[in-house]
């Protein structure tokens, strides 16, 4: 299951390798980037990626100067596309009372902390649960009232079919792989605001 009080430095490290990676070193020192970091702030899945399409758009507006342009309108465009996911996102899960959703395995974990939601993970390290783990998790997504267990498309569908019987949920396949990270966010959020679970 997701611990929503995991190790900080365990999610400082995940985060840092992920940046690392992707973004560059200057987000990783970035002080407001920083700051959410360790006052939890969320905002991170936002944040990292604006500066990753910035930092696409500065790299291919250096190796093609003639198409800066391009790449300029294309990024503003995206930017604007993300402020705009960000706000609706913000609007649809901030009012929830119903914060708390179980997964196959644990992918929407970023997302989870982002909008301030209980994320239960069927998978356990990777592996299939054993008899006793799901009980429990059986039984924590019933006390948390729990409507909607997400399946990724790739996954068996055997646990979550059992659970969401269990407990009177719905499985709602997801695809958080898919290109279109706009749509499934949508989507996601969508199956989360459509229990009616809202203040």
């Amino acid at each position: 299951m997701y611990d929503k009080n995991m190790n900080d430095s365990i999610k400082k490290k995940v985060y840092q390798l992920f940046i690392l990676g992707f973004a560059g070193a200057e987000m990783w020192n970035n002080k407001n980037f920083q700051y959410a970091l360790q006052n939890n702030l969320g905002g991170v899945i936002f944040f990292t990626e604006n500066i990753i399409s910035e930092n696409i758009f500065k790299a291919l507006s250096s190796l093609n100067p003639e198409k800066a342009g391009f790449y300029q309108s294309n990024y503003l465009c995206l930017k604007d596309e993300l402020d705009e996911l960000e706000s609706d996102l913000h609007r649809q899960l901030d009012t929830l009372s119903c914060r708390s959703f179980v997964i196959y395995h644990p992918a929407l974990t970023y997302f989870a902390d982002e909008f301030d939601l209980i994320q239960y993970s069927i998978e356990e390290e990777g592996k299939e649960p054993s008899a006793a783990t799901l009980k429990k998790l059986i039984e924590a997504a019933r006390l948390a009232n729990v409507k909607v267990v997400f399946v990724q498309i790739e996954f068996d569908r055997k646990y979550a079919e059992q659970i969401a019987q269990e407990i009177g949920a719905r499985i709602v396949l997801i695809n958080p792989l898919d290109q279109n990270w706009v749509t499934q966010m949508k989507r996601i959020a969508k199956a989360l605001n459509s229990n009616g679970a809202t203040n």
